[in-house]
């Protein structure tokens, strides 16, 4: 039986609005299940998918901050931020840099970087040495604080990205001579999301906390092109202090 164009499909939008650190925003799964068992079965897939999606992102997030902080807790990593900087500490610095990038997850493009007090990189496991002194993750870091940024267009490697920084203390523990930072490639997000999608009219997104796409689960972002979500009622209920939610809306204007 064909179903009348001029009826709009309405369907139930599912959120769960993770704040861990600014990585994490917010996952929006849709179903086109409308009736009361239906409806039922959407939200418990929904929840299912979120708390899966969720663990992913937040074993990505310990694990790199985790990884940096030994790093940046280092005696020789102090002692090459505060001038010993021969030759054969900096090869054995980036060494060090390249093991780690093989532990977490052996990505390429996913390089390491240490920078000095005035946002002057020193050393890199890959690409050139660039200031990022007005960076957000370099500020925050050089505040203390591990950071992770929204959504960077990486200029070295053409890629969308997040990036996660530590500070680097100097003996005492109290002053910030420098920070660390690991550049991590979003791209493999959508294959993960596409992964759960198993009926039509589904879709998960992840946003940042201007709320920018992350990933999406029906195609690859492009890079040349940023898609914002910002406008939407369940990014805007997540600037205040709603965590979760449903909401109703019609599917690609149907």
């Amino acid at each position: 039986m064909k179903i009348k164009k001029s009826i709009k499909t309405k369907l139930l939008f599912i959120i769960s609005l993770l704040v861990a650190v600014p990585l994490i925003v917010s996952l929006i799964i849709s179903s086109v299940n409308i009736s009361a068992a239906g409806v039922q079965n959407a939200i418990e897939m929904n929840d299912a998918h979120s708390i899966f999606v969720e663990q992913i992102l937040q074993n990505v997030i310990e694990k790199n901050i985790k990884a940096l902080n030994a790093f940046a807790s280092s005696p020789f990593t102090r002692d090459y931020i505060t001038g010993n900087r021969t030759e054969e500490h900096t090869q054995r610095l980036v060494k060090q840099l390249k093991l780690i990038n093989s532990d977490i997850d052996n990505v390429t493009g996913n390089s390491i970087a240490v920078s000095g007090a005035d946002g002057m990189q020193l050393v890199r496991t890959s690409g050139k040495c660039v200031n990022v002194s007005k960076r957000d993750y370099f500020k925050e870091a050089m505040k203390g604080k591990n950071f992770v940024s929204d959504i960077i267009v990486s200029t070295s490697s053409g890629t969308r990205i997040a990036v996660f920084s530590v500070p680097i203390y100097d003996e005492s523990g109290i002053k910030v001579i420098g920070i660390v930072q690991r550049n991590f490639d979003l791209g493999g997000f959508h294959d993960i999301l596409a992964s759960l999608i198993n009926q039509d009219r589904q879709e998960i997104v992840i946003l940042d906390n201007n709320g920018n796409v992350i990933a999406h689960s029906g195609h690859k972002l492009s890079v040349e092109k940023n898609e914002s979500q910002a406008e939407q009622s369940y990014f805007k209920d997540s600037r205040g202090s709603k965590f979760e939610g449903k909401y109703e809306t019609t599917f690609n204007d149907e």
